[in-house]
């Protein structure tokens, strides 16, 4: 019994599997959106030109449709509105001809945008005191406070000041993603760290082009002065 039980499940399976395409499983995002950023889509409708009179329609896969009509919209793309929520946007076009005579388009492939979230960003340090000659070890770590979805990163641009003035950030130490590592023999005084996050998409297109910058709170570290090493005398 258990069985043919195992086996119809498997049979539905790949049934499943062959019977739906690869977009009902995964796919791929085109676009990543960020703050109020906009994505403008084209349509191209291969050897098909349309003509005055022809309907462009673009809609969103469980939302509304746009329509445009060739020869009296000044545009027949599409820019993506620049309050979006977050997450998952997908969208399609089809042209439907003045002549009654010609097919109707098939919909495009779903073209998949995704909104990022945007975020605060929090410093954290176990150690509050460090001494100038104390090894290297990581002191400082940023954390999103809304990590972003797979495929996606942050990367990170880190800063101090001391005494209200900049300092530069490699003679202090290192990053490496959120981490900041502090180097030995740093001089001694209190420094205040602060990074600033921006989303990577690798070679996905992020709109708009600069990112989005989100900056953390501020991390104290003051570095004491080790005391020199006594010498005795007689008196």
């Amino acid at each position: 019994m258990n069985t043919k039980l195992k086996s119809l499940k498997l049979g539905i399976f790949m049934f499943l599997l062959f019977a739906l395409p690869i977009g009902a499983f995964s796919q791929t995002v085109t676009a990543y959106l960020c703050g109020t950023g906009t994505a403008t889509l084209v349509p191209d409708f291969g050897t098909y030109i349309p003509v005055n009179g022809d309907k462009i329609v673009w809609s969103e896969v469980g939302g509304g449709a746009v329509t445009y009509t060739v020869g009296t919209d000044p545009t027949l793309t599409f820019t993506t509105p620049s309050n979006l929520s977050n997450g998952d946007h997908k969208y399609t076009v089809h042209v439907i001809p003045l002549d009654q005579t010609v097919c109707p388009g098939s919909p495009s492939d779903e073209y998949l945008i995704h909104k990022l979230p945007g975020t605060t960003v929090a410093l954290a340090s176990p150690i509050a005191n460090y001494c100038t000659d104390a090894p290297s070890r990581s002191v400082i770590t940023a954390t999103p406070a809304t990590p972003p979805p797979a495929g996606v990163t942050l990367t990170y641009t880190w800063s101090a000041t001391s005494g209200g003035s900049p300092v530069t950030i490699t003679d202090l130490g290192t990053s490496v993603g959120n981490v900041f590592t502090m180097k030995s023999g740093v001089t001694d005084g209190t420094y205040i760290f602060t990074a600033v996050a921006k989303y990577d998409t690798g070679s996905v297109p992020l709109k708009p082009t600069t990112s989005c910058e989100y900056t953390s709170t501020t991390q104290s570290i003051t570095v004491t002065a080790k005391p020199g090493k006594p010498t005795v005398t007689v008196q």
